[in-house]
């Protein structure tokens, strides 16, 4: 079966919303494997959500984006890719090219679906004279991560997340139980 890597159609946008809520439930559930402590609060914020993999289509639309299908007689893949100012490599600031999803369904995984759908993005990049290619990868997906690295991706930054319920006393004015500099009870 020939699938193709085409830009998103209308009528994609129910099959690109359900496999962007495909993306958010693996992501919940590598979260929770990994014991990570903001693994329900994620999965509350992240319940059915496609609404920016739409966002980025609505954007596209107006050619501030694009919104990528790997199509077998539905779409079994999705890559979607906003322009935004961000830092170059190389130096100096420009418009950047963020990869907000990349998601391919199980069953065709191993096909060189993602590379291909990572292949029309560069492509897309370069035509438009982005800086970059920039993307956040949970640290609770090593394969992932592995992929994108093999794709050229290199670490750059680490983005961190605290809980303020954890936040240390001298930071919010209040000593929480159980926070750093924390008296063991809270006190205002």
């Amino acid at each position: 079966m020939d699938i193709e890597i085409r830009p998103m159609r209308d009528e994609d946008r129910e099959a690109v919303a359900d496999l962007a809520a495909a993306l958010n439930r693996e992501e919940v559930a590598a979260h929770r494997q990994a014991g990570h402590p903001f693994a329900e609060g994620f999965a509350r914020d992240r319940a059915g959500a496609a609404s920016p993999v739409l966002q980025v289509f609505a954007a596209a639309r107006q050619h501030r984006g694009l919104v990528l299908v790997a199509c077998a007689e539905r779409p079994v893949g999705y890559l979607a890719l906003s322009v935004e100012a961000g830092l170059s490599p190389r130096g100096g600031t420009g418009p950047i090219g963020y990869v907000a999803g990349l998601m391919v369904e199980p069953a065709y995984r191993g096909r060189g679906l993602g590379r291909r759908l990572l292949d029309e993005a560069r492509r897309f990049a370069r035509e438009r004279g982005l800086a970059a290619l920039v993307l956040s990868v949970s640290t609770d997906n090593p394969g992932a991560r592995r992929f994108y690295e093999r794709e050229g991706f290199l670490p750059f930054a680490t983005a961190m997340m605290a809980d303020p319920a954890a936040w240390p006393c001298r930071a919010t004015g209040s000593c929480v139980e159980g926070a750093p500099g924390g008296t063991g009870r809270s006190v205002t």
